[in-house]
């Protein structure tokens, strides 16, 4: 009697029969049945549980399955909104502004899965103006404006104040600011942003000024001289006593001539 041993290797789940026949032509034969179990996953996961990325930004998920050796190994990967964020075997595309997760499962029916919070951000721009708004005049000439932004995407203005500050639009890309009466207007340039681009706006201060006020006219050789309307010289004061005198309201309501100008103090 010979007795052997017969190896075999278990290639994928199933069931099938190991037959052993003699070979002296007695065609004796016995049958084995053998069912093949898989091996199941355990567990699986993502070396990332969160991402963020800017429109149009692409990343690549990895899924680990264990054990190695799991028969089935193949996972489904699938987005909680695809105008968010789109995924086609872990390759991450980011679609849109907002936030969607990424979930791998497996395949095998365990039903594991892992996933990853993905935020998706529009780009930054900026505002580039580089004018300055503080000393315009009252009633004055058209002042261009001149921001622009960094998109390239057109922008608008708004005033706070259009009595001191109105803006003039020449067709869509052309703005001019008008001054009228003195005071002060917050002057906003804004670029609303679009499906790449964020919103982003800029505030500056447009300060309208009467020349002949009191307090602009300028000081000739360091110095102010002031007369009453009937020529009556009041004095020469220099620029710190000058600044006391109006700052106090030392001079009483009326006309006067200071350095040449006509003012009314009312």
């Amino acid at each position: 009697m010979w007795n052997g041993a017969v190896r075999t290797v278990l290639l994928v789940p199933g069931n099938t029969v190991i037959t052993v026949k003699t070979i002296d032509g007695s065609n004796l034969s016995a049958t084995c049945d053998v069912k093949v179990l898989p091996i199941y996953v355990t567990s699986i996961s993502l070396e990332k549980e969160s991402l963020e990325l800017l429109v149009d930004e692409t990343a690549l998920l990895t899924a680990s399955v264990y054990p190695d050796n799991a028969s089935e190994k193949t996972v489904v990967w699938t987005s909680s909104d695809v105008s968010v964020v789109s995924i086609d075997e872990g390759f991450v595309k980011a679609e849109g502004a907002g936030v969607a997760t990424i979930t791998v499962k497996t395949a095998d029916g365990t039903n594991l899965s892992a996933s990853c919070k993905v935020t998706v951000n529009k780009h930054p721009q900026t505002i580039i103006w580089d004018q300055d708004l503080s000393f315009l005049e009252q009633w004055g000439e058209l002042m261009e404006l001149t921001a622009s932004a960094s998109s390239g995407l057109p922008i608008t203005y708004h005033s706070s104040n259009e009595n001191v500050a109105s803006i003039l639009p020449l067709g869509t890309d052309l703005f001019y600011l008008n001054p009228g009466e003195a005071g002060m207007a917050e002057i906003t340039v804004s670029q609303p942003g679009n499906d790449y681009y964020a919103p982003i706006e800029m505030k500056k201060f447009a300060i309208v000024k009467d020349p002949n006020s009191i307090a602009n006219i300028p000081a000739k050789q360091g110095t102010y001289t002031i007369y009453t309307m009937t020529g009556v010289k009041m004095g020469t004061y220099s620029k710190e006593e000058y600044k006391e005198l109006i700052g106090k309201h030392k001079l009483i309501k009326g006309l006067y001539i200071i350095n040449g100008i006509k003012v009314e103090i009312k």
